[in-house]
């Protein structure tokens, strides 16, 4: 008898599919959908009137949405998620969706020509969520061929989509917090002492050069932001712009951080955004100015002058650009 490839798959929305935060995956749904429609090895999908399965509600939370879809082969359904415009979403969903105590997607083979129903897809998650994987219910990471039959898997899957999700231990947790309080503690610590020693040493003194004129040190107070910028301001809009922008731009990061789940390199970005923040907002609230010293350069391609907060603000930018980028496009 020929088999055919059944699969379903849940996720909870972090939010109402009308909130502005779930409109990014919402306004992806039609192209998503009719990339499978195109699809070699595509049978069937789960729909009503409007195209998709968002209306759907398998269960009784309403945040909780259903699909599910028919392949001709495992092959097939591999190459739609990982190797499609689909991946893309994929791989963004910890954006749009919450952590699943239990499995996120069953796969079963089904006589072809069948068309599974909602309650035999949630009976194949109950079969997964108490055994594990099986011949009637299996992930991509533990696949299993049709009856009779061997199966050719691709090693390239997301494990994370594949079993349900791990909540992080409060050892773990506490270490992190630690390693972070630690990096913007440290961070804070080298750039007051560096700028305590550029007063003490550098002020009213020359421009000293090192490195082949490559590093120069000169002790300057700037009223603006970064390299200067907007230092020439009337001094109360100056001062508004700059304290008043800096805290908040501190405490928007630490809201999206939180809202989104950041880890790895945008969390540890974070940390270093938010210490050369809230140093330099230090000396503004306590001076008005910011204390900078440091020139890099070559002849006269050279940088403004800055400070060592401004490089963990900058670092801190940079991390949390790659971690972004990662996770959308190279990190599941």
């Amino acid at each position: 008898m020929p088999y055919q490839l059944a699969q379903a798959n849940i996720a909870r929305a972090r939010a109402p599919l009308d909130d502005p935060s779930m409109q990014e995956f919402v306004l992806q749904l039609d192209t998503v959908n009719s990339v499978a429609d195109r699809s070699a090895g595509f049978v069937w999908r789960l729909k009503t009137e409007v195209g998709n399965a968002t209306g759907i509600r398998a269960y009784d939370d309403e945040r909780v949405l259903f699909n599910m879809s028919v392949w001709e082969s495992l092959e097939a359904l591999h190459d739609y998620v990982y190797k499609s415009e689909h991946l893309r979403p994929l791989r963004a969903r910890r954006q749009w969706f919450e952590p699943m105590s239990g499995p996120s997607l069953v796969m079963w083979w089904v006589p072809a020509g069948h068309v599974p129903s909602i309650e035999e897809a949630k009976a194949r998650f109950e079969l997964l969520q108490a055994n594990g994987p099986c011949p009637d219910a299996f992930t991509f990471r533990q696949p299993f061929p049709p009856p009779g039959q061997a199966l050719h898997v691709r090693p390239d899957v997301d494990a994370e989509f594949c079993e349900p999700h791990r909540p992080e231990s409060p050892l773990m947790r506490v270490s992190t917090l630690v390693a972070l309080l630690l990096v913007i503690a440290t961070t804070i610590g080298c750039d007051r002492v560096t700028k305590h020693v550029a007063e003490a040493t550098l002020m009213g003194m020359p421009s000293q050069s090192y490195l082949a004129d490559t590093v120069r040190l000169e002790w300057t107070q700037n009223p603006g932001a970064f390299l200067g910028l907007g230092a020439d301001w009337p001094t109360g809009i100056r001062t508004a712009f700059f304290t008043g922008g800096n805290a908040l731009l501190l405490m928007v990061l630490v809201i999206a951080a939180v809202r989104l789940r950041w880890s790895g390199p945008s969390l540890l970005g974070l940390a270093f955004f938010v210490a050369g923040g809230a140093s330099n907002l230090a000396d503004r609230l306590a001076r008005g100015t910011v204390t900078d010293f440091i020139n890099v350069g070559v002849g006269s391609l050279r940088t403004g002058i800055f400070n060592v907060a401004d490089v963990a603000i900058l670092l801190g930018a940079a991390l949390v650009a790659f971690g972004s980028f990662r996770s959308r496009d190279h990190h599941p």
